[in-house]
């Protein structure tokens, strides 16, 4: 279990979770599910504070490992995610079969909010959908104050994007969380 993981596990500032996105090599792996409960048992981590986020691409394939998987995902109470959503040929179905907790809209859309009405549709379907099954809606690629304005207006729960902050190494989060935990305000660096 990486340190980091049992730092944040006990961390008050992240009692909202920790996302892990998963790549379709390692919905493959027979150990995934004994990995991830394992990680969970050394960090302290509830299973309910750790997100799994999987693209909407690899429920396309049909694989029963990737299928035993997500069940086994859903039963550990780990919060599931799909990713890319919209971008795929049969998006609707994978969400009567499983329970989804979120779904992130994909950037395409996003992008395409000033010059297409279609997109803009497509969006306020989505958030719709997501709030008539009780899921969050994430607006993926937020790149523009014009974006943000459009998905909050939206009624998106959430965004990211680079408008909303770069990447950063975890080295630089616990630094943040310790200033912000001291009261002190982060200014970012140029």
């Amino acid at each position: 279990v990486p340190p980091e993981l049992v730092t944040l596990a006990h961390d008050p500032q992240t009692s909202g979770g920790l996302l892990a996105a998963i790549p379709r090599a390692l919905l493959k792996d027979l150990h995934l599910s004994h990995m991830i409960l394992s990680a969970l048992y050394r960090s302290g981590l509830a299973a309910r504070r750790l997100e799994l986020e999987i693209t909407e691409s690899v429920l396309l394939e049909e694989n029963a490992q990737s299928n035993s998987l997500i069940r086994e995902f859903q039963k550990i109470g780990l919060k599931l995610s799909i990713d890319d959503f919209g971008t795929g040929y049969s998006s609707l179905t994978y969400l009567k079969k499983y329970r989804f907790d979120k779904i992130k809209i994909d950037t395409t859309f996003i992008a395409d909010v000033t010059k297409s009405r279609e997109a803009r549709a497509i969006i306020h379907a989505l958030v719709g959908l997501a709030a008539e099954l009780d899921m969050e809606i994430v607006a993926e690629g937020i790149e523009t104050e014009t974006h943000l304005g459009y998905v909050t207006g939206a009624k998106c729960t959430a965004a990211q994007g680079f408008f909303l902050g770069r990447p950063v190494p975890a080295s630089v989060i616990n630094a943040r969380l310790e200033a912000q935990g001291r009261g002190e305000e982060w200014l970012e660096e140029e």
